[in-house]
């Protein structure tokens, strides 16, 4: 891991609407695209996530 990105809203929905802006990178090789289906998931907007969420959807 290269860093740690939080972010932080008055409700679930604007924290991941704040970490989509946030995730906008150019020039080097990433796993954005991992972490916008992630994002997407219906889990994980729900925020039933665990360190298994990878693994496990």
């Amino acid at each position: 891991m290269i860093s740690k990105l939080i972010v932080k809203g008055s409700s679930h929905e604007e924290a991941i609407s704040r970490l989509k802006q946030a995730l906008v990178i150019e020039g080097i090789k990433t796993n954005l695209s991992m972490l916008q289906k992630i994002m997407s998931h219906e889990q994980f907007k729900e925020g039933n996530t665990t360190t298994k969420f990878v693994n496990n959807h």
